[in-house]
């Protein structure tokens, strides 16, 4: 059963309709890929009428198209029709419109006359109906009625003028954005990707890549901001970005502007992140190369399809988020006692387990509440809800089998970073939301700072948490050796200097220049007892 192309709507992907021994069509749209070649289609009247209330819910009837024909009937498909067929000639006037319109679109910009494009149109038609559709003359009328109608002549020549309209303002838009953000402020390229429609731009300036690697980072981490979306691209719009880290800092790398947070989209984002690292000569790296996302399916599936060598793990902090969400939503009413809470706080563990023994551990230990919740059925219908959103959220759900095992990465933790960086892009654009030019403004910004930050070992962009074990450690011993300094403030300032190990120890091995030093520790201290003795005569 042969398949007859024809122009879509908007022109991302062809239309096929089937024609019926009565003379009327199925048009066929398209939904996904078929593994083994073509597509699976879907009925374009069926999937309209779901909209409505009376068709809500139901399962619109798909065909499979392998190279222009038919795999299976799309006249009984597994799902039956519940729409009303067309005639052919309508559906074909209403396709050669588009097809009009898709012209006007693509003449950057179009200098023609509306009028007389869409008088050759209705002209082609009868040409068109003969030897591409094989119509008769009946249907043919009815395709030049489609045409026309529906608002007659005025209405389709200003059709076609806002279709003008909408080009010219594109093109607009794009030499906008390439004035703006096509280039650094050092004159490197950092407009990488842009689609037609302007609902995704990439940027990254495919240098600070070969700079963080040389720094030590070999952690991706990811920060998605809607409320840092452009006003184009409305309430959905999304600033998507890619940060490499190291210990104690954190380097914005890949941005990403979006209307849509498909998964497409940001299999685009990571395909353009490795084609750069390939084009920087990095490669060798991602073998070490640790992704930390957070729990959202879109960003793990495409990181894991694009990085397939890599380690895809998730943030802890949003790990434990989605814990206390959930288990403070069961337990609204509840007051569970402290067993019991102490056994809701062991599963936040479970991220920094390998991935066998947290699975081991869960179905061990952490399925079985404790014994206090049976005599309390409320409780206890809590806690096993909240089990088997564990199991089935996390343990056994296929994107998030491999996100565990964060043992020792507590100074690669994001939160604090994106928090800052947040704040810091709010303060430029000065506002929630804000227009697309004025967010690549920030961006460019952005890039000078991580530039400047990857390049001078002295501008970090996060210093140390103050929670982290070394700053609290460096903390304790300047406290306590102003202590000292206070009980006895009379002694001889060289029997209160203290002598750090490590000072002793590089100047054994050599100083930062490289020169071999032949001062031994015995040697040191036997030198400092010396002036010591030398001062106390």
């Amino acid at each position: 059963m042969e398949a007859i192309e024809v122009p879509s709507k908007h022109g991302l992907h062809p239309v096929y309709i089937y024609r019926t021994e009565d003379g009327d069509v199925i048009e066929w749209t398209f939904q996904k890929r078929r593994a083994g070649g073509g597509g699976f289609y879907e009925c374009c009247a069926c999937k309209k009428l779901r909209t409505l209330p009376d068709h809500r819910g139901k399962r619109t009837p798909r065909a499979q198209i392998v190279d222009g024909k038919f795999v299976t009937d799309p006249v009984n498909p597994e799902h039956a029709h519940f729409c009303r067929f067309q005639r052919i000639g309508g559906a074909l006037g209403r396709r050669e419109l588009y097809k009009l319109a898709q012209k006007v679109r693509r003449s950057r910009p179009f200098n023609g006359s509306y009028r007389t494009e869409f008088h050759a149109a209705l002209n082609n038609v009868q040409k068109e109906a003969a030897t591409t559709y094989d119509l008769d003359g009946t249907q043919t009328k009815e395709m030049q009625a489609a045409i026309v109608g529906n608002g007659g002549f005025e209405s389709k020549v200003s059709a076609l003028r806002k279709a003008g309209q909408a080009a010219r303002q594109r093109d607009a838009r794009a030499r906008r954005v390439e004035e703006t953000g096509g280039l650094t402020l050092n004159g490197q390229r950092f407009l990488q990707s842009a689609n037609v429609a302007g609902d995704i731009y990439i940027f990254c300036n495919s240098s600070l890549i070969s700079k963080a690697f040389g720094r030590g980072c070999r952690v991706v981490a990811d920060d998605a901001s809607y409320e840092l979306g452009c006003q184009e691209h409305g309430l959905g719009g999304q600033l998507y970005s890619l940060l490499m880290m190291d210990a104690h800092s954190a380097y914005p790398i890949v941005y990403m502007i979006t209307r849509s947070c498909s998964e497409n989209a940001y299999k685009l984002m990571f395909r353009v992140f490795r084609e750069l690292i390939d084009a920087e000569g990095q490669a060798q790296f991602l073998p070490e190369l640790k992704f930390i996302l957070e729990s959202e399916k879109p960003y793990v599936s495409a990181c894991r399809q694009i990085f397939p060598e890599c380690a895809v793990q998730a943030c802890s902090f949003q790990f434990t988020q989605a814990l206390n969400r959930k288990w403070h939503c069961l337990t609204r009413s509840l007051q569970p006692p402290e067993d019991v809470q102490e056994w809701f706080t062991q599963f936040k563990g479970l991220m920094y387990l390998p991935v066998a023994l947290a699975q081991d551990y869960f179905s061990e230990s952490l399925q079985f509440p404790p014994d206090t919740v049976a005599t309390d059925a409320e409780l206890r219908k809590a806690c096993l809800a909240f089990i088997e959103y564990v199991r089935e959220a996390w343990i056994e759900h296929p994107h998030f089998k491999q996100i565990w095992e964060n043992w020792m990465v507590f100074n690669e933790r994001k939160v604090d970073c994106c928090i800052r960086r947040h704040n810091e892009l709010k303060a430029f654009v000065k506002e929630s939301k804000p227009t697309l030019l004025k967010l690549i403004e920030a961006l460019v910004e952005e890039e000078n700072i991580t530039r400047h930050s990857l390049i001078d070992k002295f501008i970090n962009q996060q210093f140390p948490s103050p929670y982290c074990r070394q700053v609290k450690k460096r903390a304790n011993e300047d406290e306590a050796d102003e202590e000292t300094a206070a009980v006895q403030p009379n002694m001889h300032p060289l029997f209160r200097q203290t002598r750090n190990v490590e000072e002793v120890v590089l100047k054994t091995r050599g100083d930062p220049d490289g020169h071999e030093c032949s001062t031994s520790p015995i040697q040191e201290k036997s030198s400092f007892d010396f002036v010591i003795a030398d001062n106390a005569v």
